[in-house]
C-alpha cells in the first residue's frame, strides 16, 4: 500500500477519485443502451412475425418506460456533473495526516478556484465510511452498500466569490476509535473519504470524493488501549 508523500508544510494533498458521473451517469447510459436495444429488438422481432397483440404492446409498457427512465436519469447526471464543472474549479484538498487510525483527529483545508463571478451558497466537508458487501442467494449475486459513519462540516457560506480570490476553510474530524477501518476483500470492502460539495443557487452542485486510507489504531505493548 503507497501513501502520498507530505507537502513541505506537513500536510498531504489528495487526490480526487473517479468523478462520480462516471459511477452514476455512464453505467446508467450503458444500461439504458443495452436495456432497450434488447426491448426495441424483441417489439420489432414479434411485429414481423405477426405475432404481437394489443395485450403485449401492454406487456412491453413497463419495459420501455424503465429503458426511457433510466436513459433520462443518465443524460441528467451526465448534464448536471458538466454544468457543475462550468462554474468552479476542481478544489485542492489537504490533510493533517495520511493514512489516518483509528480515534485519531485531523484537520482538512480546502481551496477551491470559480470560474466567473458565482454566489455560492456553501462549501461543505463530508467524511464518510462505506461498506460494501456482495453475497450470493441461490443462483444470483447481490450487493448491499450502506454507510457506516459520516460527519459534516460547513467551512464557507453565503459568499460572492470571484475567479482571482479562491473560496478557502477549513475543518476538524475524529474517526470514531470503533468505527472500521479501511478493509478489502473479495466480496467485502470497507472505504473511507472525504466529499467537497459546492452549492449554488439554482445550479447543479459540484461534487466530488478524496479517498483516504484509515488504519487499526496502535496497542501499547501489554494490551493496555487506556
Amino acid at each position: 500500500m503507497q501513501f502520498q508523500s507530505p507537502d513541505a508544510d506537513g500536510m498531504v494533498t489528495l487526490q480526487s477519485g473517479r468523478p462520480s458521473v462516471l459511477k452514476t451517469g455512464l453505467p446508467l447510459l450503458l444500461f439504458a443502451g443495452v436495456w432497450n436495444a434488447i426491448t426495441l429488438g424483441l417489439i420489432i422481432g414479434f411485429s414481423r412475425a405477426g405475432k404481437i397483440t394489443g395485450w403485449m404492446y401492454l406487456f412491453f409498457v413497463p419495459f420501455v418506460l424503465v429503458g426511457l427512465g433510466t436513459l433520462i436519469g443518465g443524460l441528467y447526471a451526465l448534464t448536471s456533473a458538466v454544468l457543475a464543472r462550468a462554474k468552479v474549479a476542481e478544489p485542492v484538498v489537504r490533510v493533517s495526516r495520511q493514512p489516518l487510525r483509528l480515534g485519531e483527529s485531523f484537520r482538512v483545508l480546502v481551496s477551491q478556484y470559480v470560474k466567473s463571478p458565482v454566489r455560492v451558497t456553501a462549501l461543505r466537508v463530508r467524511l464518510q465510511a462505506r461498506e460494501w458487501v456482495q453475497y450470493r442467494r441461490g443462483t444470483r449475486d447481490y450487493t448491499d452498500k450502506h454507510t457506516i459513519h459520516e460527519q459534516q462540516a460547513t467551512i464557507v457560506e453565503n459568499v460572492d466569490a470571484r475567479p482571482a480570490q479562491p473560496l478557502t476553510g477549513q475543518c476538524q474530524f475524529t474517526i470514531p476509535i470503533d468505527s472500521m477501518h479501511s478493509f478489502q476483500a473479495p466480496d467485502n470492502r470497507i472505504e473511507w473519504h472525504l466529499e467537497v460539495r459546492t452549492e449554488i443557487p439554482q445550479w447543479p452542485d459540484y461534487c466530488a470524493q478524496y479517498p483516504l486510507v484509515v488504519i487499526p489504531r496502535l496497542v501499547p505493548v501489554g494490551g493496555d488501549t487506556s
